[in-house]
């Protein structure tokens, strides 16, 4: 290896050995990645009751051990890092570089967070039918935050506790797990959705439970991130589900009033990318693991095409020049929003709508575009690199049950339909 490589590899492959003081070196790693991706086979051969060709295996894993270790071949990269240890037992789905999922439920949201906790890049759906297919949402709670107080380990909850308090109030317990992040987002849009918590007019959530911040992470690596980013993901969804997050977006579809000023409301796949952003902002941080995600949708959803529009914030003389003409582009087709004409608003960076860099945006076409709406993402893509098209006609010729792709755009993908 030259130096480049061996940075990478420590950096991102070698494990940390607590026993013996110091991260794997190249040896040891390929000897765990090895011996986990062969043995998969023995536990197969097991699993359906035939003998296991040991010696077969075994023939095969020190081939493949040569190649490796000589730099000719390799596993892909997550079985590298995860292959053989504790993570590859308990969370077998770290060794999956490839997701995807239509949003046709709230719980796919959920989905969404767990498979990026795990590294595994993800890709989401929402046409403007599978938003309206979504449980309406009650927009009228209030939500509130308990203040910090970490307990010691031996009383922390590992999975997320709920209690009605039966008197309009309810609280979360955050568990300290992967599995108790995805309960409490689960459990929150429950609140929300579904008609038995209707009594429910405040949520507060309590973290306390959540190791703090640079706490070492034994299985995955790394430090903790602490509290903070769960915290700001649940005030970001919420002020999603009250339309304050983006405020140049039209108010959401108000479907059923309730009492007491409580109502349910219908929202759009805007607001989907918003969440599921959020969600990948939760993620990023750490350190360790980093968010890779891939929005798709309507070829006519104009909210998401111009979802990432400006948020840059930085306009020279020919970028202004740009935006003059695609703001043309769209006043002729009649569907230039009014904040287009304030050049303060973009030129501040548009609200500090951040979290919108977490997914790449695609227009999804079921069928061939015309000319002027190609020509319209072209321009739109000069000034801002996206957003970028796909082809479902032709990904269906290549695979009938085709919904969607990875964030990279090499993986032609169908729905997820088991909830994780």
């Amino acid at each position: 290896m030259n130096e480049l490589a061996q940075f990478v590899f420590y950096r991102t492959y070698s494990r940390w050995l607590p026993e013996k003081g110091r991260r794997e070196n190249w040896r040891e790693t390929c000897r765990r990645a090895v011996e986990y991706n062969v043995g998969l086979t023995a536990k197969h051969y097991e699993k359906i009751g035939y003998a296991v060709p040991y010696e077969e295996l075994r023939a095969e894993a020190e081939a493949l051990f040569d190649n490796m270790f000589n730099l000719r071949q390799f596993l892909s990269g997550r079985t590298l890092w995860t292959g053989g240890t504790e993570i590859s037992e308990q969370y077998a789905l770290s060794n999956f570089n490839c997701a995807f999922s239509n949003i046709t439920k709230w719980d796919d949201l959920g989905d969404l967070f767990y498979l990026l906790m795990v590294g595994t890049g993800y890709g989401y759906r929402c046409t403007k039918e599978m938003a309206a297919n979504l449980a309406p949402i009650r927009t009228n709670t209030t939500l509130l935050h308990s203040e910090y107080r970490p307990v010691p380990k031996s009383a922390r909850y590992e999975n997320t506790v709920f209690r009605d308090m039966e008197n309009g109030y309810a609280k979360i317990y955050v568990g300290d797990s992967k599995e108790g992040f995805v309960q409490a987002l689960r459990q929150y849009f429950a609140i929300l959705t579904e008609p038995k918590y209707e009594h429910i007019h405040t949520i507060k959530i309590s973290y306390n439970s959540v190791r703090p911040k640079g706490e070492r992470l034994k299985r995955f690596g790394g430090t903790a991130s602490g509290h903070e980013p769960l915290k700001e993901m649940f005030t970001g969804i919420d002020r999603v589900l009250k339309n304050e997050i983006d405020p140049s977006l039209e108010p959401l579809e108000v479907v059923r009033v309730l009492e007491h000023d409580d109502q349910y409301c219908r929202v759009r796949p805007i607001h989907v990318l918003d969440i599921g952003n959020l969600i990948g902002a939760n993620v990023v941080v750490g350190g360790v693991r980093r968010t890779a995600e891939i929005f798709l949708f309507d070829a006519d959803d104009y909210e998401c095409l111009l979802a990432k529009y400006g948020i840059n914030g930085i306009w020279t003389e020919e970028q202004l020049a740009q935006h003059r003409k695609v703001r043309a582009m769209l006043e002729a087709r009649g569907i230039c929003p009014d904040w287009m004409y304030d050049i303060n608003v973009i030129g501040d960076g548009r609200w500090g709508l951040d979290h919108r860099r977490m997914s790449n945006n695609s227009i999804a076409f079921e069928a061939k575009p015309d000319r002027e709406t190609l020509n319209l993402v072209f321009e739109i893509m000069k000034g801002e690199g996206e957003p970028g098209f796909i082809n479902l006609e032709e990904a269906r010729r290549r695979r009938p049950n085709a919904e969607g792709l990875n964030p990279c755009a090499k993986r032609i993908l169908a729905h997820v339909k088991n909830r994780i």
